[in-house]
Formats: C-alpha cells, sequence, structure tokens
C-alpha cells in the first residue's frame, strides 16, 4: 500500500511480477494494484515461519470483482487441511482450522517441547509413518472453486505489520509492574494501521505514569510489542461469567483534551494535516510523540513520502526516530531549508474535493487559531491560512491593508489561478479578506463567499486613535488564547505595575507562568508576534472600506470583545453600507477570542458549512 502510494510507481517499467506475503491481501488493494499497474503478474502468497514461509499461492486477476483475495492452493510437495474442531476434514465454504503438511514444514520449536506438541501434530492423512503436521491457528474455507480463502486467527494471537504477536506476553509483563492491578491487551485496527492497545486497573487505586510504564515494558519487550495507547480504568468489563469482556473495551480514542497545545508556525500546522491523515487521529498537538499516538516504521515511510508530496523536502527516517515530538520535527525541517521565502499561504488541510476556504490571519499574524475551525469542517473540505510577514522571522511588518491584500493575492493565486473562492477572517482577517475578496471580484474572478469572523468595520474615529500599550496586550492575549475577562484583570494589573521597556518581558513570564495552552515556540516569538499585532491593528484601523458586490457572512461573537462596547445597532450595522450583495448575520455563542475555539466553533461550523451548502445547490 504504501509503495503503491508513491506517484512514480508507474515509472516501474521493467516490472513484470509482484508477490504479496505476510499479510492479508485486501481486496481494493489488488484493484488498486491493477488500476496503476495493469500490465503487471499479482500473485497473493500465505504461510507462516513453521513451514518455510510460503505455503500457497494465488494468481490475481484484473477481471476478478470479488470481496476476498484467496491464499490459493498448495505450492509443490505442500498439503492443505481445513479440519473442524473433531480433527474432521470441512467441507467447502464451512470454516475450520488451516492445518499444513509436507515437506515445508518444521519439526518442533527450540527447546518448547509442550508447545512443539501442541502445534506441530500427527498428520493422519500421511502414507509416510510418523509425519507431522502444522496447526496454524488460522481460520480459513475451502471455495467451490478449489482455492483456500483466509478468515483471520482463531486466538489472540495477533500479526503487528508483520510480526505476530502473543497478546498474553504482554498482558503478563504488565501485570508484573507494580503500578498495575489487572491489565488487557487488544489489537485496533487491520494491515498497517493495526496498533497494540492496553486497557489498565491502576494498583490500589492510584494513577498510572504511562511514560514510565512504556519505559519499564521496552526494557522487557521489543519495540513492536510495546502497547502505543494505554487507557486506565476503574475496572475492567466483564461477562455475565467473570471473564474479560474484550467486545465491551472502551475505544482509546485519539487524544484527550488535557495538556493539548496547538500548532503555532505554519510548518507546525501543516505538519499536523500530514500527522492526521497518515495516524488517522483527530487532533495533533505541539508536544505530541508520532509513536505515542499510534506511528511505527511503516507510517514512518508513509510519513516521509508525504513530507515529500508536500514540501519537496527528503526526511531521513532517522530524524524521525529523533525528532519524535511534532514541534522538534518541524523545527528539524526548518533548520533544512533556512533561507528559504516562506509563502504566506498556510495548508491547515489540504485534502479535499470541494473548493478551498483561505482565511487571512487576525491582527496577531498567526493562523494556528483557525485550526479547530478546520477540522470541524470534516476532511472533505480544504482550508488554507495566510500568515502574517514578520511574524516567522525578522522581516518588517505589511503596514497597510493594501500592501497584505496584493501579497496574499500573488501567493494564492500561484496556488489556485481559478476560483471560485471562498474568503474570510477573524478579527482583522476579516478586513484584510473583504479587500482581497472585493480585488478579485473587479478582476472577473468567482469570489463565492466572504466570511467575516466577528470582524469589526473600520471606522473614522478609529484613525486617529492610537491604543495604549497596555490595552494592545490584553487584546493580543485574548486573541491567543481566549483569555477571559478575570484573567484580563489580573494581566492589566502585572502590566501597569511595571515600567514601559519592562512589559514586553512582563507579558511572556505572565504567559509561560499561566495554564494557557500556548506553545514555547509562541513564547519566543512574542515579540514578534506583538509588533505585528500592532500594525495590523494600526492598518486595520486607517483602512477605508470600499464597496464589494458580492455576499458576505458575518458571525458575530455573542459576548463581544472583552471591554469593548460593541458599536450602535451591533457589528452588522457598520458593514452594511459597504456590501451590495448580501449580507447575512449568525450570531454564535463564546467571546471575540473564544468563539473560534472549543466548545464553541462547532456552532461556527454549523453556520459556515449551511452557507456552503446554500453555495453549491445555488
Amino acid at each position: 500500500r504504501l509503495w503503491l502510494d508513491d506517484p512514480s510507481v508507474e515509472r516501474c517499467g521493467s516490472l513484470r511480477r509482484v508477490m504479496s506475503s505476510g499479510e492479508a491481501l485486501p481486496a481494493d488493494l489488488r484493484d488498486r494494484f491493477f488500476a496503476r499497474l495493469p500490465g503487471v503478474e499479482l500473485h497473493n502468497l500465505y504461510g507462516p515461519t513453521e513451514a518455510a514461509v510460503d505455503v500457497t499461492w494465488h494468481p490475481c486477476s484484473p477481471e476478478d470483482r470479488s470481496a476476498a483475495v484467496p491464499i490459493g492452493r498448495p505450492v509443490a510437495n505442500t498439503r492443505i487441511h481445513v479440519l473442524d474442531a473433531r480433527g474432521e476434514p470441512s467441507p467447502p465454504g464451512v470454516p475450520g482450522e488451516l492445518h499444513i503438511a509436507g515437506a515445508q514444514v518444521g519439526r518442533g520449536y527450540w527447546r518448547r517441547p509442550a508447545l512443539t506438541a501442541e502445534r506441530f501434530v500427527p498428520d493422519p492423512f500421511a502414507s509416510e509413518p510418523g509425519a507431522r503436521m502444522y496447526r496454524t491457528g488460522d481460520r480459513a474455507r475451502w471455495t467451490a472453486a478449489g482455492t483456500v480463502e483466509y478468515l483471520g486467527r482463531l486466538d489472540f494471537q495477533v500479526k503487528i505489520r508483520g510480526l505476530r504477536v502473543e497478546l498474553g506476553e504482554i498482558e503478563a509483563a504488565l501485570a508484573a509492574d507494580p503500578s498495575v492491578r489487572e491489565a488487557v491487551v487488544a489489537a485496533r485496527g487491520e494491515g498497517e494501521d493495526a496498533r497494540l492497545v492496553a486497557w489498565l486497573v491502576p494498583a490500589d487505586g492510584g494513577g498510572v505514569s504511562v511514560d514510565g510504564l512504556r519505559e519499564r515494558l521496552a526494557a522487557k519487550l521489543p519495540p513492536y510489542m510495546v502497547p502505543s495507547a494505554f487507557v486506565a480504568m476503574d475496572a475492567l468489563p466483564l461477562t455475565p461469567s467473570g471473564k474479560v469482556d474484550r467486545r465491551a473495551l472502551p475505544d482509546p480514542g485519539a487524544r484527550t483534551a488535557d495538556g493539548y497545545v496547538a500548532p503555532w508556525s505554519p510548518l507546525e500546522i501543516e505538519l499536523a494535516d500530514l500527522w492526521r491523515e497518515v495516524l488517522g487521529v483527530e487532533r495533533v498537538g505541539a508536544g505530541d510523540d508520532f509513536f505515542a499516538l499510534g506511528g511505527h516504521s511503516l507510517l514512518a515511510v508513509k510519513l516521509a513520502s508525504r513530507i515529500r508530496q508536500r514540501f519537496g523536502r527528503e526526511l531521513a527516517l532517522a530524524e524521525l526516530f529523533r525528532s519524535r515530538t511534532l514541534r522538534t520535527l518541524a523545527a528539524a525541517l526548518e533548520r533544512e531549508s533556512a533561507g528559504a521565502t516562506a509563502s504566506p499561504l498556510v495548508a491547515i488541510h489540504a485534502a479535499g474535493a470541494r473548493p478551498p476556504i483561505f482565511c487571512v490571519h487576525p491582527a496577531g499574524g498567526t493562523v494556528f487559531r483557525y485550526s479547530d475551525l478546520a477540522r470541524e469542517l470534516g476532511p472533505d473540505q480544504p482550508f488554507y491560512g495566510l500568515q502574517a510577514q514578520g511574524v516567522n522571522d525578522d522581516a518588517e511588518p505589511l503596514a497597510t491593508v493594501d500592501e497584505m491584500a496584493t501579497r496574499y493575492l500573488d501567493a494564492l493565486r500561484a496556488a489556485f489561478p481559478a476560483g471560485p473562492y471562498v474568503l474570510g477572517g477573524w478579527s482583522a482577517g476579516g478586513v484584510i479578506a473583504f479587500e482581497m475578496a472585493r480585488r478579485l471580484r473587479d478582476a472577473g474572478e468567482d469570489v463565492s463567499l466572504v466570511v467575516l469572523l466577528d470582524t469589526h468595520a473600520p471606522k473614522d474615529d478609529w484613525r486617529d486613535r492610537a491604543p495604549d500599550e497596555v490595552d494592545l496586550y490584553l487584546r493580543y492575549t485574548h486573541d491567543l488564547a481566549g483569555v477571559g475577562p478575570e484573567r484580563l484583570a489580573e494581566l492589566e494589573s502585572a502590566l501597569r505595575a511595571v515600567a514601559d521597556d519592562e512589559r514586553l518581558a512582563a507579558l511572556a513570564d505572565w504567559i509561560a507562568r499561566s495554564d494557557l495552552p500556548v506553545a514555547e515556540t509562541t513564547l519566543a516569538q512574542i515579540g514578534r508576534s506583538v509588533r505585528v499585532f500592532a500594525t495590523t491593528m494600526r492598518a486595520v484601523n486607517e483602512h477605508r472600506l470600499r464597496e464589494y458586490d458580492g455576499d458576505v457572512l458575518l458571525l458575530q461573537a455573542a459576548e463581544g470583545i472583552p471591554g469593548l462596547e460593541p458599536p450602535p445597532g451591533g457589528v452588522a450595522s457598520a458593514w452594511r453600507p459597504h456590501v451590495r450583495g448580501r449580507l447575512e448575520v449568525r450570531t454564535v455563542p463564546g467571546t471575540h477570542g473564544t468563539f473560534i475555539g472549543e466548545p464553541y466553533v462547532a456552532d461556527v461550523g454549523r453556520a459556515l458549512e449551511a452557507a456552503l451548502v446554500e453555495i453549491s445547490t445555488g
């Protein structure tokens, strides 16, 4: 599957035959193989180590559209038996345990006579005396066509990425740990997405340090047998007969929100999108570990391929094992590309067939606060941010809305030369997006919608009013992390108690000591971000709106901006004179700084989705 994901696979012009073995071959992968390599043979092989690996083979056909790919017929000098619980042959179509006999069968397990006797049993169908056959523990059945179909395992022995794992061995290692009273382990997912999950009952009602437990297991077990997820429970679910009810074990989920820190830099945001795609999780934080989220060596190869496709950079797998967290991996990639001119266009979620949404940064210059909204709109909705100049480097911030609109439109049209375009922005970003949309419409381009996310229209009396420095810092902190009025009052007291030239350091110190979900990279960038914030606020305040003849959706936060009185008639009243198309206004819960994040973002997503559906249906 990883190989077929590579865009250049069709260039394998001398390839004649491919053999698939080690894991069950899914029908969709068979079909995809022939779609990409129509002139190449594909053979499905089956066999365990105990029988010299491959003992059956099946030549796949491009015309075959069956839901399952058989493992086929025995190879030379091999006999296959599908037997019921009494050791009698199962009729065609009836499942049984697959047994292997013939020249390939080994003699047994080294120095494990009990297991040898259990698995290497006398062959009653052989003519030669003393012949043995191997009980595979695999469920199978004969088809009417005379081929064998694999149906999965009979016991709790599983395969994880081609390696056989005895779950009982892992459970025993967990139960021996002093922090664990009970444990059960199971495999979740299939194929390359399979991962081991452990459900634990802590000893003496205490807690379990997952990092410490994982480290202790790694000293006893090979890496592929260490679970990638741990779920602590008060008690394991039981069946009426008192056995662990494995079907009732709760899904481990992608991750809880505790300790979550949003990706901040453009590269962190784009890498998070790739991690979500590769790992199949909903949310990835800046401090998350690729392997703790279920990653493994095959998925690392897949991630490296995605990075090459998205960024045009080669990632050594060794670097991924060294830089396991999203933040450290982004830093490693940034070091490799130091000096390159960064585009303001950030792919928050690149996949999907629908027309993309482009959202301009708020005054702080970053686009990380759009991540929750992009996720809320679903995997089929591409979502891009436009990040400010100077927020990640020492470049001078753009000083006017006109300069910003020009720069962002150049980047947007270089990547997406034609519409339809959906433009939007939160706070100050809405003003910039409004100007971009006006220019696109004047150039004859198709702009489906402009989305103003609690954006106040610039007013004449703002232009000559210089913001108080402390008020500027308070607005920045509210926008950065949705800090509420009480905490802002605490921050205001701290800032007004120090000298002017000490306030920026005091702000960074206050944020670092708070329990806000802010990445360390953000703390290091606060000086630049505040500079961009002040410049953008000044640019927006000085901007004169021109009429726009398209449709606009205004989503206004019910509680507004803490400490700022809304204009008479509400936020919408100041926009109406400038919108010649339809202006739809919807109120969503939350404040200006919180409505775009959890838990309120679901309401924003529903309102925006309804508007997009209305556009698509005419």
